[in-house]
């Protein structure tokens, strides 16, 4: 569930830019504290166990009880008393009600605990229970805070990430096209070199004589020197600089000029001890 909710904050503000707004760290925060929902429910807590106290209160509280009643008799019964006996001649008959329409009662009552153990440790456990749920409040604010929080600083870093990806897409977009040139054009002005040719190959900081393998190994506008043997000392080339820490040479790559020479410029390899295999 907190990861689902964490995707939810991260989601929602990732898509604020969409709608053309954007929004503070304080106002992502002040939107989830009014709009949480576990931050609802902990105030929601907090309110019952505030009545819960008040009502435990209510009931060390003076009890007065006041009951009544209200009789309405909406009709009287009549009854027929004989004429005979107001002094009306013999078979007449006399109407008359007896009681009353309206009758009413009340009683009054009034009473108050002394002492009630029940009541003291009742009314304790409600306290507690009140302040576990101011404390839960401000748990579950500090943790939805957290919780905005990472996930706002999550999406900051997302959207660097993505720029940082716009940017390297279009420099490698301009490094393909270039090379696309470069590979249609040429790297370099072509010379005519036959295969097992001698040339001259010069850097910045050296030359070297080499004979020539004409090979597909190699892309054009790129040579291959091996470095295992004196005679094609590739390191009069590059650079030999050393890591400052792991004291580790860079590659040996550099860019080269070609230049076509002869076999008598070439190094004399009776002049370095003989190798072989051991």
């Amino acid at each position: 569930m907190k990861t689902l909710k964490s995707i939810t904050i991260l989601f929602f503000v990732l898509s604020l830019p969409l709608f053309g707004q954007t929004y503070s760290l304080k106002q992502c925060l002040e939107y989830a504290k009014q709009n949480n929902s576990n931050i609802k429910i902990a105030y929601l807590d907090s309110d019952i166990s505030g009545k819960v106290v008040n009502e435990q209160i209510g009931k060390g509280l003076p009890q007065i009880n006041i009951t009544g009643t209200l009789e309405d008799k909406l009709k009287i019964a009549t009854q027929l008393l004989p004429g005979e006996l107001m002094g009306y001649a013999a078979g007449t008959f006399i109407p008359v009600k007896f009681g009353t329409k309206y009758n009413a009662s009340g009683t009054l009552s009034l009473t108050q605990k002394i002492f009630d153990g029940s009541f003291w440790v009742g009314l304790k456990a409600a306290k507690i229970s009140e302040s576990m749920s101011e404390q839960n409040i401000q748990k579950t604010e500090e943790q939805t805070a957290y919780d905005v929080s990472s996930a706002y600083y999550r999406a900051l870093i997302i959207q660097k990430r993505l720029k940082n990806l716009k940017i390297i897409q279009a420099a490698s977009e301009n490094t393909l096209k270039s090379t696309e040139l470069k590979y249609q054009n040429g790297l370099a002005q072509k010379i005519d070199v036959e295969n097992h040719g001698v040339v001259k190959v010069s850097s910045r900081r050296g030359d070297v004589i080499l004979r020539v393998l004409v090979t597909e190994k190699t892309i054009p506008g790129v040579i291959f020197i091996p470095f295992h043997f004196v005679e094609a000392a590739a390191n009069l080339l590059t650079n030999d600089a050393l890591d400052p820490e792991a004291k580790i040479p860079e590659f040996k790559a550099c860019a080269v000029k070609i230049e076509k020479s002869d076999e008598s410029k070439l190094p004399d390899r009776s002049l370095f001890q003989p190798r072989g295999r051991y």
